[in-house]
């Protein structure tokens, strides 16, 4: 007899499986990036992205370029208690 999958566990399988799982991370980080960060971090990032566990960060404001670098360590922790998982290892501010 085949043991029982709840849907949830059924969907992360497949998303592994296709190799899409990191995809749906960015995609739910960026969702959830003003809730995550504020309005102000949230309205002055242009684009962010995911690359071999390192979040990539374009911003319009250099000063606060310059936070978010000073940041970093509490950027990871927070970015990784978000995802439930550890997501990034690191920041790259441009």
């Amino acid at each position: 007899m085949q043991e029982e999958k709840s849907i949830k566990d059924l969907m992360n399988s497949m998303f592994d499986n296709y190799q899409m799982s990191d995809k749906l991370h960015e995609t739910r980080l960026t969702a959830g990036w003003e809730e995550l960060m504020g309005k102000t971090i949230a309205k002055n990032t242009k684009r962010l992205y995911i690359r071999k566990r390192v979040l990539h960060l374009i911003l319009d404001s250099p000063a606060l370029k310059n936070d978010m670098v000073f940041y970093e360590k509490t950027i990871v922790e927070k970015v990784n208690q978000f995802a439930k998982l550890e997501l990034i290892t690191s920041i790259k501010v441009r």
